[in-house]
């Protein structure tokens, strides 16, 4: 009969034999669960740390979930005959209860944990939907084909003791691969942000892209709506109030798309935006005024007018009662008429151009209306994030709305895989600028909350997330990913894919460790209370 060393060393063996690279320090015999505390504490890039538990017969598995004040623990029963595995144990609601995963399954879960702990922390506002430890690689590049806003997918890889990041590169059919080792040895975040940075093509733009986003809900309600196109034969300088009892008196006229339309809908729309036709005489000044109340520091501008391929300007008809005619604006001109209305040097200003070509995803970009744009605003020390679409958009009136919110759509506005964003940011002390362009192909809405953007994901979720309480309600919920932690723990191995063959090794995952139904139940261990961080 072995002892306790010996079961120690041999279970030792086991998850080295699972993750080869695992440093020696994670197994502590001596440890109590204070020292395994304070020793994943000093080293967060640790996944867990084996040591002696409190319990007689038992070892113990002490880790940290990445929000987690309190370390969990799974208790490991060494076998007491030859004929015995080691099983496993964890706290519930009414007590202790077996827990009925292989050791492989347990530390693939606790690594994969830590590996993206670690991607979080350099991209903080990624979605948790790029983590996916049970998909195989035809499953992650089907995933990441029907959800183009995803950049990649972490996943189990088929060779044993790595992670594998997949993704598509602009000119790669199948998927690119990168292997990630399950044990990142106190080097996680500088060899994961290495990795996103050398072979994701849009990683910085995804990861600016999130950012915006985050910022963009606690923007404030600053909001105007610039049209070069006259509404009808008003010279419009509406506030948000008149822009309402516009629409009410003229319902059926502005429903359908038409001159001004587009802009009058997306100022309804937002609800707190005046609209104001970009004019160089006759209601200049009291446009101005108007604008004034609402242009500011990361508010948001809608400007609305024609365009094509190659332009220099944004035309509009000027319309009045005695002629009509077509007028350009360029971007000197826009932006001297948003600094009129207060905008200053230091600031930042989201725009979105309402204008058909606004961007360009081919040849020569910084010749598009968009960068031209972002140049001159530039000069005058203002930063922006213009939305601007490389293909034609889709005028639309106030019939556009729906729900009190507008859907930009193949139909309405801009395509989502149109939409461009180029992100300028201004240095203080030099004046100088740099642009990056990015394409995140979600849909815009336009709501009294100002612009909302939707992945395609989180609409495939929502629609599986109703049908499925239709068919059971105790099925879980939308795609793969909106898995429990234990859900995903419990995952068995992924599928082998003959196509990854070429980039790294099959490995057979190992039998799952056979319970003893007879075993005596442990009793309530101070190993499996929790304890604050």
């Amino acid at each position: 009969m072995r002892d306790k060393t010996e079961h120690f060393n041999g279970l030792k063996t086991k998850i080295k034999g699972i993750v080869p690279k695992i440093p020696d320090a994670v197994f502590q015999e001596g440890f109590d669960r204070s020292k395994a505390e304070k020793y994943l504490k000093k080293h967060p890039d640790t996944p867990f740390v084996l040591r002696e538990s409190a319990q007689e017969g038992y070892f113990c598995i002490t880790y940290f979930f990445s929000n987690s004040k309190a370390s969990s623990n799974v208790l490991v029963k060494y076998p007491t005959s030859d004929q015995e595995e080691f099983t496993f144990w964890e706290q519930s609601q009414t007590g202790m209860r077996q827990i009925n995963k292989s050791l492989e399954v347990i530390v693939q879960a606790r690594c994969f944990e830590k590996v993206k702990e670690n991607l979080l922390r350099i991209i903080p506002e990624a979605s948790g939907e790029v983590f996916h430890l049970d998909y195989d690689r035809t499953t992650a590049e089907k995933f990441l084909t029907d959800n183009p806003s995803i950049p990649f997918v972490v996943r189990q890889a088929s060779q044993q003791g790595y992670f594998c990041l997949t993704y598509f590169s602009s000119d790669s059919t199948p998927s690119k691969n990168v292997l990630i080792p399950y044990s990142l040895k106190g080097r996680g975040n500088h060899f994961l942000e290495k990795v996103l940075k050398d072979h994701l093509p849009n990683f910085v733009g995804y990861q600016r892209w999130e950012q915006f986003k985050k910022d963009n809900e606690s923007a404030p309600d600053l909001r105007a709506v610039l049209s070069l196109q006259s509404l009808d034969m008003e010279k419009a300088a509406f506030t948000p109030d008149q822009v309402e009892s516009y629409i009410e008196t003229n319902a059926e006229n502005v429903t359908n798309p038409g001159d001004g339309h587009t802009g009058l809908a997306i100022a309804s729309a937002l609800q707190t935006a005046p609209f104001v036709v970009v004019r160089s005489q006759g209601n200049r000044t009291e446009a101005s005024r108007v604008l004034s109340r609402h242009i500011g520091n990361n508010g948001l501008l809608v400007i609305t007018g024609h365009s094509s391929p190659d332009t220099e300007e944004i035309s509009g008809n000027y319309v009045t009662d005695e002629f009509s005619e077509q007028i350009s604006r360029g971007p000197a001109e826009i932006v001297s008429f948003a600094k009129e209305a207060g905008l200053k040097k230091g600031s930042h200003i989201t725009i979105v151009l309402s204008i058909c070509y606004g961007a360009k995803s081919e040849g020569s970009t910084d010749s598009s209306f968009a960068h031209k744009l972002a140049k001159e605003f530039a000069k005058s020390g203002i930063s922006t994030t213009i939305i601007a679409s490389d293909k034609a958009v889709m005028r639309f009136g106030t019939g556009a709305i729906r729900e009190q919110q507008i859907e930009f759509s193949n139909k309405v506005g801009m395509d989502p895989d149109s939409v461009n964003v180029l992100f300028t940011d201004v240095d203080p002390t030099t004046s100088k600028s740099t642009t990056l362009v990015y394409k995140p192909n979600e849909a815009i809405q336009v709501t009294a909350n100002g612009l909302v953007f939707r992945s395609p994901v989180v609409q495939i979720k929502s629609q599986q997330a109703s049908e499925t309480v239709t068919i059971n309600k105790q099925a879980s919920t939308g795609s793969p990913s909106s898995q429990t932690q234990s859900q995903v723990a419990a995952a068995s191995a992924p599928v082998k894919n003959s196509t990854e063959q070429e980039q790294v090794r099959f490995f057979t995952p190992k039998k799952s460790a056979q319970t003893d139904e007879n075993s005596p139940t442990p009793s309530a261990d101070p190993d499996l209370t929790n304890t604050k961080r």
